[in-house]
């Protein structure tokens, strides 16, 4: 699952989630930003990825975990 964050707070978002034990990730460079597309890269698909952070999601996810990480979410915003 990825979702979109103010890029201004997406590293304090990233580490609070990891010194909470949830696996996030975080997107690094887009295959538009390899060198063969660098004068192709469409300037949304940068953007996005200065904002994309990764949650965890999988079939055997229950209810308790989503709400923990969307708790978590939150709790590293403030």
């Amino acid at each position: 699952l990825v979702i979109k964050v103010p890029d201004d707070c997406r590293a304090e978002i990233f580490l609070g989630l990891r010194k909470l034990d949830i696996g996030a990730n975080v997107h690094y460079m887009t295959i538009t930003q390899q060198p063969y597309y660098a004068v192709r890269t469409p300037l949304n698909a940068k953007h996005f990825s200065t904002q994309a952070i990764t949650l965890p999601l999988y079939p055997a996810m229950d209810d308790t975990s989503i709400t923990h990480i969307m708790h978590s979410i939150a709790l590293c915003r403030r």
